[in-house]
């Protein structure tokens, strides 16, 4: 997560920079894909197996399959990109994802510790006392 975030960061700096001699630059935040990136379904969560996380890891493995399931077409996202390579003014940023409103736009609107202690609720990492 911490590396998508610096990307995007990045990008949007990049686009402030070029942006005196045109040059678009665009985030595009694709949700799930299908790929072969879902046969690797977290090869590391044996090691939080007897920690504090492993209830959390198990919820993350059911989500991610669930991921898997309703992942869209490699060759949706690829259109996707090309609609946008072929707009002449392109928006600074687009996500394409399946159940795009409680997944992207309602987590964006909210206050980031309302979302914080959703996810928290969700995967069972609360606060303790």
């Amino acid at each position: 997560m911490a590396t998508k975030f610096a990307v995007e960061g990045y990008s949007h700096s990049l686009r402030r920079e070029l942006r005196m001699f045109g040059i678009d630059v665009v985030v595009l935040g694709p949700g799930a894909v299908k790929s072969e990136i879902w046969n690797k379904h977290l090869v590391g969560a044996p090691r939080y197996d007897g920690t504090r996380y492993e209830a959390s890891m198990a919820k993350i493995k059911t989500m991610m399959q669930t991921s898997e399931r309703t992942a869209l077409a490699a060759e949706a996202a690829g259109e996707f990109i090309r609609t946008i390579i072929e707009v002449r003014r392109p928006k600074t940023r687009y996500v394409f994802m399946s159940g795009k409103l409680q997944n992207w736009t309602l987590p964006t609107m909210l206050p980031h510790g309302w979302v914080d202690g959703m996810i928290g609720n969700m995967l069972g990492l609360q606060r303790e006392g």
